[in-house]
């Protein structure tokens, strides 16, 4: 996923200067909605940050035995389908979809519209990073406003 983002920088930044056009925003919006090519940078550096992680799934995470000979585990396990509304900040995509893969979690994002278009552009296809990765398959989405 961090290769797919750096490969499509020209892409995500054209899509990010589409935004900007669009919107117009001002001040503190502006700078949360921009993209730039350290921004990218920092963006795929992230995703491998996390790739780096442990696997956090089925991690036993205290085990007992109770005196019946009953063996209780307790163990970490995907919650299943995230749901995500966050405004338009374009990282913020790539940052749940590389969290929520690397946790074994589908998600489901909503963005705000002054990113419609840098949010898909960063989000790529997520399924392919899995896939590549030999990891059980996850699925992103990304609802439009």
């Amino acid at each position: 996923m961090a290769a797919s983002i750096e490969a499509n920088a020209d892409c995500i930044l054209a899509a990010n200067r589409a935004d900007l056009e669009a919107s117009q925003p001002v001040g503190a919006m502006r700078d949360r909605l921009l993209l730039d090519a350290e921004r990218i940078r920092l963006i795929a550096e992230g995703v491998r940050d996390v790739a780096r992680l442990p696997d956090p799934t089925f991690e036993t995470v205290s085990e007992w035995i109770r005196p019946n000979g009953l063996r209780i585990r307790k163990v970490r396990v995907p919650l299943g389908v995230v749901g995500i509304i966050y405004e338009s900040r374009p990282n913020v995509t790539v940052d749940t979809v590389a969290l929520t893969f690397k946790t074994g979690n589908s998600v489901v994002l909503r963005g705000g519209k002054e990113a419609c278009h840098s949010k898909p552009a960063t989000g790529g296809h997520p399924d392919a990073g899995p896939r590549r990765s030999g990891r059980r398959h996850r699925t992103a989405g990304i609802k439009q406003s």
